[in-house]
């Protein structure tokens, strides 16, 4: 999960985003831009290497750091300069993966509309 604090730049919408951004409202239930991961790792790891290594991937890629709110009743592309990533760790068996699923859906629409 990324939280985006600091500085930040608003951006009108191209006619992509614009489309991109109309078709998540209309289609209630649809992740069709926001795809939810769900990554299986099997032995140890070094969490806090993952932890880095995605904060210099969000740090490069200003995308991983843009909101859409609406402004002026208009939809606009807020760049923020700097995001906080969280990363949580969950060790599962196979019967929780359904419920994790779903979860995951539900936290990625959360962040569609800040």
């Amino acid at each position: 999960m990324s939280y985006y604090f600091g500085e930040f730049d608003d951006y009108a919408l191209s006619r992509s985003q614009e489309a991109i951004w109309l078709s998540e409202k209309l289609e209630i239930e649809t992740n069709a831009f926001c795809i939810p991961l769900l990554i299986e790792i099997l032995g140890p790891i070094d969490i806090d290497k993952i932890k880095d290594a995605f904060k210099l991937i969000v740090r490069k890629h200003e995308a991983l750091r843009t909101i859409i709110p609406i402004v002026n009743e208009r939809a606009i592309q807020r760049v923020y300069q700097e995001a906080n990533i969280e990363i949580n760790e969950i060790i599962l068996d196979d019967n929780d993966i359904d419920s994790l699923i779903a979860f995951t859906k539900l936290q990625s629409k959360k962040y569609l509309d800040p």
